[in-house]
């Protein structure tokens, strides 16, 4: 017991000195964006030790929307920095970063827009609009290019990092982490449209750490302790969601609610892929690809070179610790662990023992997992590139194939011809980390040449340091048999289904209702059985009923002549069982089988009733006058000449007065339009109280009077100058009194007019006499010829 108290001890003491010894080094890290669970793992690097542990003393700084993460790392600012694949061309433009290590194997950084509106729905309508891009957003400008769009085309705007830009309509699309902003516009249920480089073929890396070539060669130990903690930090934050989540929220940024930071970590798992590949992991085969499209697109320079680009992560002799610690530190650790050692050595027998037992149920589940993979009905294989290395089975009885020979097989031979490019394609984009979907359906022929159906799974693994696939494959021939069934006989009902808000009905050639949709009871009150019932004089009013008829024989004799259907359309009235009609608008085309006979007719019937009240309101609104309420000169003449007519009949007379208001004109020129309008209703009112048979505005600041039963010229000029005198009160108006008079035009029927043209236009002359001959009067109208 006394041994092992000693040896505590002694342990205690060397690592205190060592502590002593040790003097932590300053470090600022210079995150791109502004505080997420997407910088998740330097927090749990600095919040759980592991920077302390490394002699390290760290910063973390946020970006500002104004931030150029570069220039903070080569100034020396920052000592690192996160970027996107944009150091690329950081580095071609002599700007010496360095990558230290890959976060996201698939980069988020996608562009948003919204759906309502329609104003974006694919990456082409960003052209003219309004664009947020963060900087280091060259993969988007990237995309953009693949898709022959200019940027040059496209209104860009800084970014603010305030997603409220987009949703109250100050941008028309933003740059943003899929794994971000959409936590936002999810919880506000408002619909959304991701517009991601990976469906132009763009799969490029995301969050990179980097440092600056200096660094590296002035403190290269600092370089690796960092990178090491660092991604010591992603591997805890990554398994420690939510205690990492309750970090950022607590001490870093309560800006987001903690369910925020909860939503980007779970949507980063997929950008990731912890499980498949190890963070921090880069591949230079990959940063190749990234490379040649930047060149493809004219980015980067054909001579391009990734020399010095990508950390060269060699081990070193020395750590940060190891080399400030003094020389009796050091003696005091070698006394220590070797005092240590004797305990180690006294139990490795029962260590060994346990290990002995350990392997021994490690054999036997590997012979349970050996039985279930070759038990399994469904295939199950490991491929390397084209090539599949083990499988069980299941494999040979999908493709007919033995063991043997699918393993000596170097491509997929027994992949249908139609999938086999497909197939291909997938493999090479698998082996370059770019997207495949982990499950599909393929066609693949066995070896009798039977064709078969398989629903396929895959996912990229990594086996003895290379990159393969493990994949499934389940026999879905039957189901898919019945599916394309299913999907035939949806697709001869889909017009039904999609049009179930409308009437929806069938007729046979004869007229008579073969099938009507249950809405119709909505639409006229009656039952789709009642209707059923219903012969063509209950379906329609009279009216609509002739032109029906008319196209059921058109329709008819094209049948009959074997012409294609005449499609008809037409705005019936139907009568509904409350006793009232609704409008509807009708279309019907013609049905065929599958041998193209004709098997009857298919109608779609939709309520137009309020569309018909609402032209009935505007044409009745053209009759009248908007500010007076009388009725236009359109109108007027239509009765005028009704008048007429009638007194035609009974060799009757009558008279017609044009009232035009003297000086109207300056009453808006002095007091404006409004007065003015208020004027031309008070003159309308005074006409009314005249009780005579109709008035009219005719004109701007002209009226016409209709007079019934004029027994001469003197008595139409008397009545025509009581109206006269009506007008010698003033106007009160907007608090002033207004003086105007009226000068009248007569004329009477049958002498000075036989129909309503000529007695329109004989008043009009009259009206202008007596303006002329001083306004204030009633002229009567005198021919040219009159002596």
């Amino acid at each position: 017991m006394k041994k092992h108290i000693i040896c505590l001890m002694l342990i205690f003491i060397c690592f205190h000195l060592t502590a002593q010894a040790a003097e932590k080094q300053k470090i600022t890290l210079q995150l791109k964006w502004t505080h997420a669970f997407q910088f998740a793992g330097y927090y749990a690097a600095k919040e759980k030790g592991f920077y302390d542990q490394a002699g390290l003393d760290v910063t973390i700084k946020e970006a500002q929307p104004e931030s150029d993460v570069i220039s903070e790392v080569l100034s020396g600012r920052a000592q690192f920095g996160t970027g996107t694949n944009s150091l690329l061309l950081a580095r071609q433009a002599d700007q010496p970063v360095t990558v230290l290590a890959v976060i996201f194997q698939h980069s988020p950084l996608v562009i948003l827009a919204l759906t309502d509106g329609n104003k974006v729905k694919t990456i082409h309508d960003l052209v003219g609009k309004r664009v947020m891009f963060e900087k280091q957003s060259e993969e988007l400008i990237a995309y953009l290019q693949r898709e022959r769009i200019s940027p040059k085309d496209i209104r860009f705007i800084p970014h603010s990092f305030d997603i409220r830009d987009l949703t109250e309509g100050r941008v028309d699309a933003i740059s943003a982490y899929v794994t971000n902003e959409t936590f936002y516009l999810e919880k506000e249920n408002i619909p959304y449209q991701v517009l991601d480089p990976r469906a132009s073929g763009i799969d490029f890396y995301g969050d990179n750490l980097f440092t600056s070539e200096y660094m590296i060669k002035n403190n290269p130990e600092a370089v690796a302790a960092f990178r090491s903690a660092s991604l010591k930090g992603w591997h805890y934050a990554m398994t420690h969601k939510d205690e990492v989540a309750d970090i950022i929220f607590s001490r870093y940024s309560s800006k987001h609610p903690k369910d925020f930071y909860l939503h980007e970590a779970l949507a980063m798992d997929d950008m990731l892929k912890p499980e498949l590949v190890e963070i921090g992991y880069m591949n230079i085969g990959r940063w190749q690809h990234i490379v040649e499209i930047y060149q493809s697109l004219g980015m980067l320079k054909p001579d391009f070179s990734l020399d010095g680009f990508l950390y060269d992560e060699k081990p070193k002799e020395k750590t940060v610790w190891f080399r400030t610690v003094g020389f009796p530190a050091a003696a005091v650790l070698v006394l220590t662990i070797s005092i240590y050692l004797i305990f180690i050595f006294r139990r490795m027998k029962g260590k060994i023992a346990r290990e002995q037992e350990i392997i021994a149920k490690l054999n036997e589940t590997e012979q349970l997992n050996k039985s279930l993979l070759e038990n399994s009905t469904a295939a199950i294989y490991m491929l390397k590139g084209s090539k599949i290395i083990h499988g069980n089975s299941a494999i040979a009885e999908i493709t007919g194939y033995q063991k043997d020979e699918l393993l000596e097989m170097e491509e997929f031979e027994f992949i249908h011809p139609d999938f086999r490019e497909i197939a291909k394609e997938r493999t090479r984009k698998r082996e370059h980390g770019e997207y495949v979907p982990d499950r599909y359906e393929m066609k693949i022929r066995k070896k009798n040449g039977e064709t078969r159906w398989i629903d396929h799974s895959g996912r990229a693994v990594s086996h003895r340091g290379e990159m393969c696939v493990v994949g499934t494959a389940i026999d879905i021939t039957e189901n898919r048999q019945m599916r394309d069934a299913l999907k035939l006989s949806e697709e001869r009902h889909r017009l039904l289904a999609d049009n179930s808000l409308d009437v929806i009905w069938t007729m046979d050639i004869n007229g008579r209702m073969t099938y009507v949709s249950p809405s119709v009871q909505k639409l006229r009150g009656y039952s789709p059985e009642e209707v059923m019932q219903q012969p063509m004089e209950k379906l329609l009013t009279h009216d609509s009923l002739v032109i029906v008829q008319e196209g059921l024989k058109m329709a008819r004799e094209a049948v009959e002549k074997g012409l294609p259907y005449p499609d008809f359309r037409a705005d019936l009235e139907q009568p509904c069982k409350d006793g009232t009609t609704v409008w509807t608008e009708t279309t019907v085309t013609g049905m065929y089988n599958e041998k193209n006979e004709f098997v009857g007719m298919l109608g779609v019937t939709r309520d137009i009733t309020q569309r018909k009240h609402f032209e009935s309101s505007i044409a009745e609104m053209k009759k009248y006058d908007s500010v007076t309420g009388l009725p236009r000169r359109e109108f007027f003449t239509t009765r005028l000449e009704n008048e007429i007519e009638a007194a035609k009949l009974v060799n009757g007379s009558g008279g017609l007065l044009v009232v035009g208001l003297d000086g109207f004109k300056n009453i808006n020129e002095t007091f404006g339009f409004s007065a003015g309008d208020l004027v031309l209703k008070k003159t309308a009112e005074r006409l009314k109280e005249a009780r005579e048979a109709d008035v009219s505005r005719i004109g701007g600041d002209e009226f016409a009077v209709l007079l019934a039963r004029v027994s001469c010229e003197a008595n139409a000029l008397e009545r025509a100058d009581n109206i006269r005198k009506m007008f010698e009160e003033p106007f009160y108006v907007e608090g002033y009194d207004l003086s105007l008079t009226v000068s009248i035009g007569i004329s009477i029927f049958p002498e000075q007019g036989t129909n309503e043209i000529v007695l329109l236009k004989n008043a009009e002359n009259a009206l202008e006499t007596a303006k002329r001959n001083g306004r204030n009067r009633c002229e009567i109208y005198i021919p040219d010829d009159f002596i």
